[in-house]
This record gives structure tokens, C-alpha cells and sequence, in this order.
């Protein structure tokens, strides 16, 4: 049910409440997603939204099910694309720069903007191959706190929007944390103790 609410929470989030206010009207993410990419994301929050706000919300659906459903199939489902995402950003972030295929210089040609995103997603790489080979009980727990970890960076990053013009954050920026929270509550609980067994 927690997990339920939690999708509902995260597709309203996403597609229909305002994150911010900008020149007066109500932004969606998408238009802050567009405003980033035109001009040119510049800080934590503005990458978060162009790199990690949809595809952070479909994996922790993902997780959450695979959590509270104990399922197998759910888990090697998320930690495919868990592992494609990051190894795509490695690859973009890490490896185009160091031979010069990203297309944004000469070899090893590296942005401090570069070598943060690949360090994470090199980081993140190594703890979704982890927690994969967590026993069912063990990944729950630790898909539960990976919930809360999304959560708290996506806090993190809607209060460093700013370079796109925006003027007030709305109650849909904080809509996905929400979500995390709700799932994360739903892994530590397990389907056990909701059942009553």
C-alpha cells in the first residue's frame, strides 16, 4: 500500500505539480529540465534535474517492489538498469573525456563537473553490485536506506535550484522525497509484518 501511495506521489510529482515559480507561473520539472539544458546547467540541483530526476524516480519504484515484493526477477530488473544508467555515465563523464570522445576538447581533457559525476557513478557502480548480492532480508534493509540516501540528495539538490530563474520552490519539488521516504518505510517494514505473519 506504502509503495502504492508512494508511485501515485511520485507520478503527480513528476508530471503535474509545479516545482517552482519562475517570472510568476508554476514550473514543472520539465520546464526546469528545459531551462537547464538551454542554459546550460551550471550547479548540483540543475544536473540532478537534467541527469537523475525521472530515471532516480523509475529505479526506486523499481527498488521499492522488489523490496517489499521480495522478488528476484524486480531485483536483477533494477540492477540492469541501474547498472546500464551508471555505466552510460561512467563511460559519458569518465571514459569520453580521458580519450577525448565526449566531444568536449582533446584527450583527458576533464571538467571538475566530469570528474564528480563519474566518481559517483563509478561509486554508485560498486554499491549496486553490493547490495545485488545481498541475500532478500539483507537487500530490503539496504534498499531501504538506499530510499532514504535518494531521498535526502533530491532535498539536497531542489534547494540548489536556482540558476534557472526560479523564485519559489512549490510542494511538488519535494513531492519525490516523499515518494523515497514512503518506500523506504515500506522496505524496513517488509511484507511480513503487513500481512501479520
Amino acid at each position: 500500500m506504502l509503495v502504492a501511495i508512494a508511485v501515485l506521489v511520485q507520478l503527480v510529482s513528476l508530471t503535474v505539480l509545479p516545482w517552482a515559480t519562475t517570472a510568476g507561473d508554476g514550473a514543472s520539472v520539465i520546464d526546469l529540465w528545459r531551462a537547464a539544458v538551454d542554459q546550460g546547467a551550471s550547479g548540483f540541483g540543475d544536473w540532478y534535474v537534467v541527469l537523475f530526476s525521472y530515471p532516480l524516480a523509475a529505479l526506486s519504484i523499481l527498488l521499492g517492489l522488489a523490496a517489499v515484493l521480495e522478488s528476484a526477477a524486480l531485483k536483477v530488473i533494477w540492477g540492469g538498469l541501474a547498472l546500464i544508467g551508471l555505466g552510460v555515465l561512467v563511460v559519458r563523464y569518465g571514459l569520453g573525456p580521458l580519450t577525448g570522445l565526449a566531444g568536449d576538447g582533446g584527450a583527458a581533457d576533464f571538467s571538475t563537473r566530469d570528474v564528480t559525476i563519474a566518481t559517483i557513478a563509478v561509486g554508485a557502480l560498486v554499491a549496486v553490485v553490493f547490495v545485488l548480492k545481498m541475500a532478500v532480508a539483507t537487500f530490503r534493509r539496504a534498499a531501504g536506506v538506499i530510499l532514504l540516501g535518494i531521498g535526502g540528495v533530491h532535498v539536497a539538490a531542489v534547494t540548489d535550484l536556482g540558476s534557472t530563474g526560479i523564485e519559489q520552490l512549490g510542494a511538488g519539488a519535494f513531492g519525490p522525497a516523499l515518494g523515497y521516504l514512503l518506500t523506504a518505510i515500506a522496505a524496513f517494514i517488509g511484507p511480513h509484518r503487513l500481512l501479520g505473519l
